[in-house]
């Protein structure tokens, strides 16, 4: 059965990326290049409410093309909720707290069945307190389906993905995800197509990002 934990820090990191998100008051003003939540996408406020009488702001794309208009409540910081660049990770305005999800999938020991778990769980939080990575939730699949896709909980990290709620996925080894290298890379390549990092908790492996065989 999958369980979900969410650890007692997890208010903390989400006040900061809130905070974060919402510009601590900020709003936008002509020529700001601002990020619309609904369309997941940049672009450079070039008329406010006032200026049309409604109650959107238009914005168009950074390297010119054709606009669009979206209400404020879509819109926030592009260093709060844009995609990561170059593979860099989301912050909050301090750099603080970047959003994460531990993942944890093990084979049990007859010897001690929940050892290997909870050395995973210990690892992670210690190896997110490392890298200044704010631990939104704690998500296990029992070890056995080699496709990650069978998996109930590896599809709720796959959602917190693709939903932006995380830019960095933490699993123990390479295993963890899938030991079939072409399933692996692939679950790999999708995270990387929405800007979320897939790191390593496991020491040997914790100086290098996913991306590889």
């Amino acid at each position: 059965m999958t369980e979900g934990r969410h650890p007692p820090q997890e208010s903390r990191c989400r006040r900061l990326l809130a905070d974060a998100a919402s510009g601590l008051g900020w709003e936008p003003q002509r020529g700001d290049l601002v990020y619309d939540t609904g369309k997941h996408r940049a672009g450079v406020v070039t008329a406010l409410p006032e200026d049309t009488g409604t109650t959107t702001y238009q914005l168009s794309p950074e390297g010119g093309g054709d606009g669009w208009t979206a209400p404020a409540t879509r819109l926030t910081l592009p260093d709060a909720a844009a995609p990561p660049p170059s593979g860099e990770p989301v912050t909050t305005g301090d750099g603080s707290a970047t959003p994460a999800v531990l993942y944890v999938c093990s084979e049990r020991s007859p010897n001690a069945p929940g050892l290997a778990e909870e050395r995973a769980v210990e690892e992670g939080h210690a190896f997110a307190e490392r890298h200044a990575l704010c631990v939104l939730a704690e998500i296990t699949d029992p070890y056995g389906e080699p496709d990650p896709a069978m998996r109930t909980g590896w599809l709720r990290v796959r959602a917190m993905a693709e939903s932006r709620d995380v830019s960095t996925v933490i699993v123990r080894w390479p295993n963890a995800i899938s030991p079939d290298p072409d399933l692996r890379q692939g679950e790999i390549t999708r995270f990387q197509e929405h800007g979320v990092r897939v790191l390593f908790s496991w020491a040997p492996l914790s100086a290098r990002e996913a991306g590889g065989r």
